[in-house]
């Protein structure tokens, strides 16, 4: 899975890839400190999973979140932050869930076993389909049966 990790505060952010790393270590793992910055590296790879801030200056998580969904409506958005009165705009969104801060492995481990969209990323390509049935039923069948 392609993990992008988002918080303007340094020591957060840290927090939150090593305990992605502990959690999950064969995963590719983007940080960044810019909401901004982590916007073009959705546009240029396929983020599985965005572990977001919500208070960010540029560019708030719940926003990003928007965005990353626009690009990749099967993006698990998991949100870190100490603000939990935005817990009804996350909820809106859909995300796969919320941690508090400071994020720990174990939690970590967690929200990653539970993601709303699990792994699309092993291999296999995602494939849409619409089919139409047209039934006919044949009135004199239920006819023929009825007293």
């Amino acid at each position: 899975m392609k993990i992008l990790a988002v918080d303007d505060d340094a020591v957060s952010l840290e927090t939150v890839e090593n305990a992605v790393r502990s959690a999950a270590p064969e995963n590719e793992i983007y940080g960044f400190d810019s909401a901004l910055a982590a916007l073009a590296k959705a546009r240029e790879e396929r983020i599985d999973v965005a572990f977001l801030d919500i208070r960010m200056p540029e560019l708030s998580g719940i926003d990003l979140g928007r965005y990353l969904r626009e690009l990749n409506p099967y993006t698990n958005l998991i949100y870190v932050s100490e603000h939990k009165e935005f817990g009804c705009e996350v909820m809106a969104l859909r995300a796969s869930g919320y941690l508090e801060k400071p994020a720990s492995k174990q939690k970590v481990r967690e929200e990653l076993d539970a993601l709303r969209f699990p792994d699309q990323s092993k291999g296999r390509k995602r494939a849409f389909g619409k089919s139409l049935y047209i039934f006919e039923v044949n009135l004199l069948f239920f006819l023929r049966i009825s007293p």
